[in-house]
């Protein structure tokens, strides 16, 4: 194989990696911005309420702290700066909207990733019927089907809020190192994929991020909802007891937690993260159970790669959806809060 022909000169494969690598550091850098955000929006929000309390129950004693007194003094100024601050870290989520960036990046990527895997797996078998069968040269047929793929996603990426920022450029090597996906991170990104290789690079390694995600998600499910009806029962007694006053400090936690909740789609993602994963171990299953003749079948090695991608794009499309909606809402509460 000459070097022009080598699959570390295949141009479009490196074209389609630089686009993933690309829209993956920008997606990721604008999901931590908008988490950030988040963050301390709920931090400084829960923060106010508690200054608001413990500064009321000092104007009731004003006799240990008169307003002249420095603790009242800082209390009294910081009950004021605590929900200013919380306004303004809301105007900057509106104003540059991480959350409507870093969605359209995420999926940009994903989709280019599923085309490259596809073109590693089927690019040297013959054309299926949908493709066409008047050009034999099915490598060459896959690159047109992944270049066009390419410029679907980039053109559709500009019609979002995406367009609207400086994409960073990722420099270093191809294809990028994934943290979450160590066993991708063993291939070389550009060898054509043998059916067993591309069980072991991609559809194994999307059940072992399902798995690790499922576990950490199910301890975040867990835990809020623990502290929701602790904090919860907590409120509920106070008022039994006639400590009103600190209700609204549990009725705070509380919603801090089912917003994070909320916003994150932890319940209705882990749902989905866990059908994905087993639908991708059903095809792993049917694929083991072929017998070895019929492994070598293109049209079952296209089925098992199109099954694969099917499963994920589905799920890409749901996760999508759902984080979408829940931003919305967020958004919504958050303006009903500031202009409250």
């Amino acid at each position: 194989m000459s070097a022009e022909q080598s699959p570390k000169h295949d141009s479009v494969l490196t074209d389609a990696w630089q686009k993933f690598a690309d829209y993956d550091l920008n997606s990721i850098k604008q999901q931590k911005s908008f988490n950030r955000l988040q963050f301390w929006i709920l931090l400084l929000g829960g923060l106010a309420t508690v200054l608001a309390l413990v500064h009321t129950q000092l104007v009731k004693i004003s006799s240990i702290f008169p307003a002249s007194h420095w603790v009242e003094i800082i209390l009294r100024y910081t009950v004021i700066v605590a929900p200013v601050t919380v306004s303004i870290l809301m105007t900057i989520t509106n104003l540059f909207k991480p959350g409507n960036k870093w969605l359209p990046l995420r999926r940009a990527a994903e989709e280019i990733k599923s085309g490259i895997y596809r073109y590693r797996t089927l690019s040297n078998l013959p054309p299926s019927k949908e493709e066409g069968t008047e050009d034999s040269n099915s490598g060459v047929q896959r690159k047109d089907i992944l270049r066009e793929k390419l410029s679907q996603v980039g053109s559709w990426l500009m019609e979002t809020d995406v367009s609207k920022m400086a994409l960073g450029e990722y420099k270093g090597s191809l294809p990028p190192y994934m943290d979450e996906s160590p066993e991708a991170d063993k291939d070389d990104g550009f060898s054509p994929l043998t059916p067993d290789r591309y069980l072991e690079v991609r559809l194994g390694d999307q059940v072992n991020y399902y798995t690790k995600r499922t576990k950490k998600m199910e301890r975040q499910l867990k835990l809020c909802q623990w502290l929701i009806v602790i904090f919860g029962g907590i409120g509920t007694f106070l008022a039994a007891i006639g400590l009103q006053l600190w209700v609204a400090l549990t009725v705070t936690l509380v919603g801090i937690f089912t917003t994070f909740l909320e916003y994150r789609q932890v319940d209705n993602n882990l749902m989905i993260y866990n059908q994905a994963k087993y639908s991708l171990i059903h095809i792993k299953g049917w694929w083991s159970d072929l017998p070895d003749v019929q492994k070598k079948d293109p049209g079952n090695i296209r089925q098992m790669v199109d099954s694969t991608e099917k499963v994920l794009q589905s799920e890409l499309s749901r996760w999508v959806q759902n984080m979408q909606k829940a931003l919305e809402d967020l958004w919504a509460k958050q303006k009903e809060v500031k202009n409250g």
